[in-house]
């Protein structure tokens, strides 16, 4: 996890994984950082685990740009 300023090109972006607790059936979900925000790769099972995910997204300090669920299993449900 990276909190420091960056300027972006328009094809740039960094990927962040979050990796939920085993009680969040280890599942991955995914944060794509670009210049003008952010958009998550399914979201989590758990409220301890969404909140831990909105916490990852918050400290990059841009919009939530877009959540796309893969699938329709409930460990992609949440974003809080």
């Amino acid at each position: 996890m990276s909190s420091t300023a960056q300027e972006y090109s328009p094809l740039m972006s960094r990927i962040h994984t979050y990796v939920s607790s085993e009680l969040g059936i280890l599942a991955n979900a995914y944060l794509i950082e670009t210049r003008d925000g952010v958009v998550a790769i399914d979201a989590r099972l758990t409220v301890s685990d969404a909140e831990k995910l909105r916490a990852l997204l918050d400290s990059f300090n841009r919009p939530l740009l877009a959540v796309l669920i893969t699938h329709g299993h409930p460990d992609h449900r949440s974003i809080r």
